[in-house]
This record gives C-alpha cells, structure tokens and sequence, in this order.
C-alpha cells in the first residue's frame, strides 16, 4: 500500500525530483509495481465475494457505470479530474453499488479535495519521516481474508516532531494508493489502531479543527470495512 512510498522513498527519487500533483494511477510506477493493480482476473472467492456480498456481476457494472457517469454529467455538482471506468467502479464498489450512494460519496471526495487541496499537493518525499517513526505502517502481509492491514501506532508519535495533520495527510496518501488494487476496493481493508503510549499531549493536538478534517477524511475513505482498536491501559 502507499506505505511503499513512505517506507522506500529512495526508491522514487527520481521520480519525486520533478514532483508535481498527478491524476491517473500510473504516476507512482515503482509503487505500483508492488501493489496488485494489475489484476488480469480476480480470485473465484474475489468475484464471489463481490457478487454475493456487494451486488457487482458484469451486468450491475455495465449498467451502473453508464448511470453514475451520466449523473455526474447532469447534476454538474463537482469538476472531477477523471471520469474513466476504472476510477468510477471504486465508488460503485465502496458503496454496493447503490448508484445514489455511490455519487454520494464522489461528490464528497471532491468536495474534500475542493476543501483541503494541500494533501494533494504532497511530495512523498516530504512524509519519509512518518514511516520512520513508526506510527503509520502498512504490513507487508495480509489477513487471512486477503485485506491489507494498516497500523496506527499512536503512542510513537513525538508532537515535538510533527503535528497531526502530517499524520492524517500520509493517512490519505495511504489510502488513495491502497485504493488502487482491485481486490481491495471489493473486500476492503482493516485499520488497527494500537493506543498503547497515548497520553494527554497527544489528545491536546486533536482540536475541534482536527476532528472536523478527520470527519470529512473518514467519509471520502470509507471503502475500508473492517475496524480493529486494539491497546492495554497505562501501567
């Protein structure tokens, strides 16, 4: 997942040097190259998954793809910087494909973007740092259902060092690349927050400010449908 950026920015220098905001899945080829966005076919448990589960068979996709597009067409609530099939099937996914839910939800990440236009102008080189520390990660492997799983470790997180903000914009960072892989924009993914360390300095940097951007960054990434808090007490 995006972590791959943050974890071996080496690896993309060249590609970051002449950084600028980008639109279509290819921008990050290293990265992609690591993730399974070129999924010829999906698993038969996959499709199944998707079928039983959230109400996609070739002809839901056919039909519904051709609706949403035609919808944001005519109501014309947002500008959308692409309208291709592959972008629009993750909203479709994300929401069952229920087509008023679905455009629900693309206006929203629009919205956000039209809101918050300084976590898409992110050079990833800028956010190596997150990954150092420890307190954003994504593991190398997936759970036995085949989700990515991503680690909030919130505890290592020195407030001397960066502020929260910088953790939620690697958090979309994150999300938009992990976003790509097909598989997960059909099973989703799982978010475990570790609260093990959290102390009151950490609770005084979320303001009402920062409650507010983490309200509308969880509903443009809702496509992740398994929750996990895990910690111990302070001794």
């Amino acid at each position: 997942m995006p972590q791959l950026i943050l974890a071996n920015s080496e690896r993309i220098a060249a590609i970051v040097d002449d950084y600028k905001p980008v639109g279509t899945d290819a921008d990050f080829p290293d990265v992609l190259a690591d993730l399974d966005v070129d999924v010829d076919e999906l698993p038969d448990d996959v499709v199944e998954y998707g079928r039983v589960r959230v109400g996609e068979t070739e002809e839901s996709r056919t039909r519904l793809l051709a609706e949403l597009e035609d919808m944001i067409y005519e109501k014309g609530d947002v500008t959308p910087h692409r309208m291709d099939e592959k972008f629009l099937l993750r909203f479709l996914r994300a929401r069952h494909f229920k087509l008023n839910a679905s455009y629900k939800l693309f206006v929203n990440y629009y919205r956000f973007r039209e809101n918050h236009p300084d976590y898409y102008t992110i050079n990833p080189l800028d956010l190596s740092f997150i990954a150092d520390s420890e307190v954003l990660s994504v593991l190398p492997y997936k759970e036995q259902t085949g989700r990515r799983i991503l680690i909030y470790k919130l505890g290592n997180w020195d407030t001397n060092e960066f502020d929260i903000s910088e953790i939620l914009k690697a958090s979309l960072a994150t999300l938009e690349l992990g976003i790509l892989e097909p598989i997960a924009q059909i099973l989703g993914g799982v978010v475990i927050f570790d609260m093990n360390g959290f102390t009151l300095q950490h609770a005084y940097q979320i303001t009402p400010k920062v409650v507010s951007t983490i309200f509308d960054l969880i509903v443009v990434c809702r496509f992740l449908i398994a929750f996990t808090l895990v910690g111990e007490k302070n001794k």
